[in-house]
């Protein structure tokens, strides 16, 4: 019997290591594009900062000029160094083209959404209910459900090397959501006049999805955005994209 149930768990074991398929590594992807045919790799680098608006609108300028973007991007990386602008977030992705890469950097946020009311005592008096709920003390309300968020900075992007690496096709999102405040809503009034009231978050998402072709190695500002808070700010969202041949990478 011990035999038998021996030879059952070999058989179970190799039926399993035929079966069994781990995760593609990124060197096993290489040699799979090289035997494909696609041997690209690609490089994205989305920088988001934020500056005040009298810097950021002849910045924008400068992004405009095809001639001028690469002295924009160092114009807004020496302006980083200075303290003149805060970089939010720098992502970078990199593997074979036509592969969906993507990076981030967001933290889980938990806040409830749906409360049950405020319990009322058992034995309520009826001719005397108000004059008894103003010396009621409990007037919480409890939590039954609850959201979670991701807040912080995401890109996902996809390429694919055209014209023997001089342009490349991509398809690309950045998002960065942040919490921007508590804010506190009544939903309830004691007999005694008092309310109850309870805090929620809002949100602040700014968003940039676009496809589009560029040159190989060339640097774009891919989104522009107007922020609530501080007021007079922006935040800029620029992206550097490279395709390099896979065979290169040491």
């Amino acid at each position: 019997m011990n035999a038998r149930k021996s030879m059952r768990f070999i058989a179970a074991a190799i039926l399993l290591l035929l079966t069994f398929r781990p995760l593609s590594t990124s060197a096993d992807d290489f040699a799979d594009a090289r035997k494909q045919g696609s041997a690209w790799k690609v490089f994205a680098e989305c920088r988001m900062a934020v500056l005040p608006q009298k810097v950021a609108i002849p910045l924008i300028a400068e992004f405009d000029e095809p001639e001028k973007v690469n002295d924009a991007w160092d114009h807004l990386e020496r302006m980083v160094e200075a303290g003149a602008a805060t970089l939010q977030a720098d992502l970078i992705v990199q593997g074979i083209e036509e592969k969906p890469l993507i990076s981030e950097c967001v933290e889980e946020m938990k806040y409830p959404t749906e409360y049950n009311p405020p319990p009322l005592p058992q034995h309520l008096p009826l001719a005397a209910a108000p004059e008894a709920l103003k010396m009621w003390p409990l007037i919480g309300a409890s939590p039954t459900a609850f959201e979670t968020r991701n807040v912080g900075e995401r890109i996902e992007f996809k390429a694919r090397v055209l014209e023997d690496g001089a342009w490349v096709a991509i398809s690309v999102e950045a998002i960065h959501s942040r919490l921007r405040e508590q804010v506190k809503f009544d939903f309830a009034e004691l007999p005694g006049g008092e309310k109850l009231a309870i805090h929620q978050p809002q949100f602040s998402v700014l968003k940039s999805k676009s496809s589009f072709r560029l040159r190989n190695g060339e640097k774009i500002l891919l989104g522009v955005h107007k922020l609530a808070k501080p007021e007079k700010t922006f935040e800029l969202f620029v992206l550097q994209v490279k395709a390099s041949r896979a065979g290169e990478i040491p």
